[in-house]
Parts: structure tokens; sequence; C-alpha cells
């Protein structure tokens, strides 16, 4: 489902036009393929190889799970309107978006308690800070610049979604991947859900005063 669902959003417009009845149809989507120059291909194995990086018989940090956050994020940026926000917006939409895509790559179904307590190889290598969001983002880009998926090229893997960008949109999109996910680290729930009520409280007396 990740590679279906993936398609269908990272990849849209381009996505819907085998599916067009009319060359009329007026086209909707984020156009990351012709903004980030990634070839159709590439998006597809980037997929796939990260569909594959899921632990498919985890019950539910699953392949499955990567879809559905994948297009909730989705559902969430159409209720904002996201797509015709500020172009200098586009890459913070990219970035979250792929990083719903990957954001428990590699999951081995024991969380973070389990690994600081049982001493795991994670947990020591992180040094139990938010040891699978770590583990998660660092997986995923390890994935991408493997040079055995280009025959030794690190910088233009068959799967490397990025090779397109210039090397400063490059630094900011790891960057935001990287916050996206360590943010989905349950202990720092509350704390995030109590910035986005202030946030709204703060909106919403702004609007009160005008």
């Amino acid at each position: 489902p990740l590679l279906f669902v993936g398609w269908a959003i990272l990849a849209s417009p381009h996505s819907q036009r085998i599916i067009q009845t009319e060359e009329t149809e007026e086209e909707k989507g984020y156009n990351f393929l012709e903004t980030y120059n990634i070839t159709p291909k590439c998006m597809i194995d980037f997929l796939r190889a990260i569909e594959d990086g899921y632990v498919h018989d985890n019950p539910y940090h699953n392949n499955i799970h990567a879809a559905d956050v994948l297009q909730t994020t989705h559902s969430f940026l159409e209720e904002m309107n996201a797509k015709n926000l500020d172009s200098s917006t586009k890459l913070q939409l990219f970035s979250l978006l792929v990083g719903a895509a990957i954001h428990d790559v590699g999951h081995p179904g024991y969380n973070n308690a389990f690994q600081s307590n049982s001493l795991s190889q994670k947990a020591l290598t992180y040094n139990d800070n938010s040891v699978l969001e770590n583990y998660h983002i660092s997986l995923a880009f390890r994935m991408i610049f493997d040079p055995n998926n280009n025959g030794g090229d690190t910088t233009n893997s068959e799967i490397n979604i990025f090779q397109g960008m210039d090397r400063e949109d490059f630094v900011t999109c790891k960057k935001l991947m990287t916050e996206a996910i360590l943010g989905t680290d349950l202990t720092f729930h509350f704390t995030k859900l109590e910035e986005i009520k202030n946030l709204s409280a703060d909106r919403t007396n702004n609007d009160n005063k005008d």
C-alpha cells in the first residue's frame, strides 16, 4: 500500500495523468517530481525500497501504517489548502510527506523503553534519546545513500530522490525530515499538544482583536 499511496501523493499530478479521461481535466498536485528533478522511476524505486524496509510481520508499525500516516498527513495538508500556499513552503511540504513515508521504517516492534531497558544496540547507539525515531531517520538515509544501490556511487543512488536538489535545499530538507520524525516520539506528545493549543489560542485572540 505504501508504494500505491506514496506514488499517488508524492508524484501528483504526474500520477494522475494515466487515469485522466479528458485532456482538459485540471491537474492538481504537489509537482514534486518537476520541482526537484525526480524521475518517475526513481520515485517508484524509492517507495518500493522504503516499503521493503518496513518489518511486514510487525502487527502495527508496518508498511500499512506508513501508508496510513502518509495519507492522513496529506489529508491534513489538503484541509489547509497547503498546495496553494506560498511557493516557499514547497520544500516543507515535500519534507513532511516524505518524512511521513519513512517515519517508522525498520521498526522492530518493541518501543523505546524496551530498547533502553534491554540495552539494545539501538539504545546504545543513540544514548537512550528518541532511540527508534533516530534509528528510522538514520536507516532511511543509509538506504538512500547505500553505494550498493548504484555501483559504489553514493550521490546517484537509484533510490535517491534528493539527487536533483541543490545542496542547500537538501540540507534543509534533511533537517526538516529529522525534526518531524523525532517529533513522533510520544515522550514529547503532551508538550507538543500544549504548544499547539497555545498557538491556537493566540491566533483566536488575535482574530478577536481584529
